[in-house]
């Protein structure tokens, strides 16, 4: 099977936008494989395996198409995780592209320059929201080492389809079709729009062509493009138009790096699952919820399905404990001491999971006593991303290679602010 992901995998464009398209996916090899959120993206990313290209180049070409087709979910101006199998080492690593903290900041983003208090919802939304963007970065790295066909080329299916439209997604269409929607995003008004101020129609052809001279720049310059040749005062003045201008400079741009880190692994039945190592949380929570359950339902030879009540009673609790652990503890390793691997440690999480109730749900769930406490950075910070604006790939190369990436700019159309 090729594809996992419903219509994203199976639904090829009418008027496909390369030559290549044109064959049918089951002509491609057997030991292929692409998941992504539209169709257009997957596409563009089968097109370069075609090429030679691996899973690698495949992501890249794929994530171009998506910040230009499901833009409410990622883009160049967000942040990303990759997990990376190199099939010839046999290895796994990963590398952590998420945005960052400008140099100049504040004790919190609900902590204004002069020491004020902010709402979350003053500072959700606007300048102050911006991060120091790191996909680019981290794709930069990732096809420094892993990447076959040149760079260029791999921004070649998303300059076209920017240039010569794509029909508007049904999910972005009802996105922006909300009450307000006009008003809380004025800086999409030229592309997605009529001139009577109601959002186009599903199906109608989307042009943006300042994303494709984005691009253009970017495909020859690399991840420098998006800062060189006065991009980056550009991108830093759309960042600090509105009450709550972002404190990040073109100095945070040009000093931006992806990291790579040591995958965080844990064992689940006779699995062992990795995941990315903080500062990304999810993983840890995976971690402890898959524990958690095996603990309790495996052992005593329950069933994993939710149509088992007893099942999805532990994995409501199991959730809820994972979350007052990762509430607690996990924040940047850079800037506090963070116990991932305590915290996925299978003997520290099955005395958690004994402390879920069997017939009712706890009313406090307090995080468990691990070796080192991070001092909960992430209590209370605002804004945190919804599932509407991250998007996840997964893609299998000939050789093996497999590649998957989470990205995300937070929110739906994150900041609402472009670069104009």
């Amino acid at each position: 099977m090729l594809c996992s992901l419903g219509a994203a995998c199976t639904t090829i464009p009418a008027q496909p936008p390369s030559a290549l398209a044109a064959r049918s996916i089951a002509q491609l090899p057997a030991r292929q494989a692409v998941t992504t959120a539209h169709p257009l993206a997957t596409r563009a990313a089968l097109d370069i395996l075609e090429l030679g290209g691996s899973a690698t180049d495949a992501v890249i070409a794929a994530q171009m198409v998506l910040g230009l087709v499901e833009p409410q979910s990622s883009g160049i101006g967000g942040g990303a995780l990759v997990l990376l199998w190199d099939a010839a080492k046999a290895s796994l690593t990963s590398f952590d592209g998420l945005a960052a903290a400008p140099a100049r900041t504040t004790d919190a983003l609900t902590i204004d320059v002069d020491g004020s208090t902010l709402k979350g919802a003053d500072v959700r939304r606007g300048g102050r929201a911006v991060g120091v963007p790191g996909t680019l970065a981290v794709l930069k790295m990732i096809h420094e080492t892993y990447g076959k066909l040149p760079w260029a080329t791999l921004f070649v299916s998303a300059i076209d389809l920017a240039e010569r439209g794509f029909p508007m997604p049904r999910y972005l269409h009802s996105v922006l079709s909300t009450p307000g929607a006009a008003a809380d995003h004025p800086d999409m008004l030229p592309y997605y729009f009529g001139t009577d101020g109601k959002v186009r129609p599903v199906g109608s052809s989307i042009t943006n062509p300042a994303y494709a001279s984005t691009l253009r720049r970017i495909a020859a310059q690399g991840a420098a493009g998006l800062w060189r040749d006065g991009a980056g005062a550009a991108l830093v003045a759309a960042a600090q138009r509105g009450a709550r201008p972002s404190l990040m400079t073109e100095d945070d741009l040009a000093a931006y790096r992806a990291l790579q880190r040591d995958p965080l692994c844990a064992p689940f039945l006779e699995y062992s699952v990795c995941v990315m190592a903080p500062p990304s949380f999810g993983g840890v929570v995976v971690l402890q919820l898959l524990q958690m359950l095996e603990a309790r339902i495996a052992s005593a030879n329950k069933r994993f399905d939710f149509d088992d009540a007893d099942f999805v009673h532990y994995f409501a609790e199991a959730g809820r404990f994972a979350q007052a652990d990762r509430r607690h503890y996990v924040g940047d390793p850079g800037l506090a001491a963070v116990p991932a691997r305590a915290l996925v440690a299978p003997g520290y999480v099955r005395e958690r999971a004994l402390q879920i109730d069997r017939s009712q749900r706890r009313k406090d769930v307090a995080p468990g006593v691990v070796a080192a406490d991070a001092g909960g950075q992430n209590e209370s910070a605002p804004g945190a991303a919804s599932a509407d604006a991250t998007s996840q790939m997964a893609i299998a190369d000939r050789a093996g290679n497999l590649v998957s990436m989470t990205t995300t700019i937070n929110l739906n159309f994150g900041s609402r602010l472009t670069r104009l």
